[in-house]
């Protein structure tokens, strides 16, 4: 734990800036700063800093070898826009970790506010963190094409051809694809579906603070969508086609190069004039996500309705005739109500009140004679009590 102030330690990085960056460089070259290279550094600064390193933790300790914390390598790579170029498994991580919060968020939506909440918060901070390492990491790569045409190393033509066959086959060609508009797993759909979860749930919710977080996830996934297009158009248009551009070595382009990569000689050498090529387009760069949100909103989505397979019940009728035609048959009756009671339970075991009393209602029939007796009877049904009067049917 750091239990510096922050102030202190940004008068650290700030006093031994020249330090660190020298370090930073070892270890963007070797991976590693080994304790050799490490304490040559310090005698040539002459400091005594070891201790403000790990303190703050600038530095990590590994097996007597140092390395950077990743805040403070991340916060370097920012300053001086040295990036490395991403690796497809690292691409293909951000679509798992994505598309894994999405199926989590869909699976809260309706059951709790603040894990949902939660939910949308971890999404929008990862689309955020990928939307930056891929500007980073176009970059990065187009700082290495142009090292490549610039022929910075010296290369061979054979060597240069290999380098940027190299660099198109393991690196762009993989990040195209995974920013393509057509393939149906790319983190450009993956966006797309995002996007438009977000818009639905954004209107059917009754929280207030849950519509305006998934307002603010559709709005926020709509300008990430239109960034990933504009980095698919730079890896297309400018990435794709460089091997057929490294083809011819220029010493013009060489110069060039390194005369803009001089710090401030530029603001000392007035630079010779350059023809610029302009690239005016009659329609909108994002016309495609536009028109294809458009259209999406009238597609009519059909509803699914799962329903449960159960076992064929076989449905009771009450038969009228069929009961007149017993109680005809078993006259007299000396008690009516038990009478019913009794033949509703032969026929239907899991009877119902009603069920008996359509049972009950054949004592208004003309053809019977009814006669009162005094007192009540007591019928019990799925443990309710009824008190009925004492009918005899002759």
């Amino acid at each position: 734990m750091i239990k510096a102030e922050p102030k202190s330690i940004l008068r650290f990085l700030h006093q031994h800036y020249d330090f660190l960056k020298e370090l930073f460089d070892v270890q963007c070259n070797e991976g590693f700063i080994s304790m050799e290279i490490f304490q040559r550094k310090l005698e040539a600064y002459d400091v005594m800093i070891e201790h403000q390193l790990q303190d703050f933790a600038i530095l990590i300790d590994q097996n007597g070898v140092y390395y950077w914390n990743e805040t403070y390598y991340q916060l370097f790579e920012f300053i001086h826009q040295e990036f490395k170029p991403l690796l497809p498994e690292e691409i293909e991580s951000y679509y798992q970790l994505l598309s894994g919060i999405l199926i989590k968020l869909k699976g809260f939506s309706h059951q709790d506010k603040n894990l949902t909440l939660n939910q949308i918060d971890a999404l929008k901070k990862q689309l955020l963190k990928f939307r930056n390492t891929l500007q980073n990491n176009t970059k990065s790569l187009l700082a290495e094409t142009q090292k490549i045409k610039a022929n910075l190393a010296n290369l061979t033509y054979h060597e240069k051809i290999k380098s940027a066959s190299f660099l198109i086959d393991h690196y762009i060609v993989p990040l195209n694809q995974m920013l393509d508009v057509q393939h149906s797993q790319s983190i450009y759909q993956l966006f797309l579906s995002i996007s438009k979860y977000s818009n639905l749930r954004r209107l059917d919710y009754s929280h207030e603070s849950l519509r305006n977080e998934f307002e603010k996830l559709y709005h926020l996934t709509s300008e990430l969508i239109k960034d990933l297009a504009h980095e698919s158009k730079i890896i297309t248009n400018e990435l794709i086609p460089f091997l057929e551009r490294i083809k011819t070595e220029s010493e013009y382009l060489k110069g060039f190069y390194m005369y803009l990569n001089q710090g401030n000689c530029y603001k000392s050498i007035q630079p010779p004039f350059l023809p610029k090529k302009w690239n005016n387009i009659v329609y909108n760069p994002s016309i495609y996500e536009e028109t294809k949100e458009y259209f999406d909103q009238f597609v009519e989505e059909e509803d699914l309705f799962i329903q449960e397979e159960t076992s064929p019940t076989k449905h009771w009728f009450f038969n009228k005739e069929n009961f007149l035609l017993k109680l005809q048959s078993e006259l007299p009756i000396l008690n009516f109500f038990e009478w019913c009671l009794e033949k509703i339970a032969q026929e239907k075991a899991d009877f119902t009140l009603d069920d008996y009393f359509l049972l009950t209602g054949l004592m208004y029939e003309n053809t019977l004679e009814i006669e009162h007796i005094e007192g009540d009877v007591q019928i019990f049904i799925n443990e309710i009590e009824l008190k009925v009067p004492h009918f005899q049917i002759k």
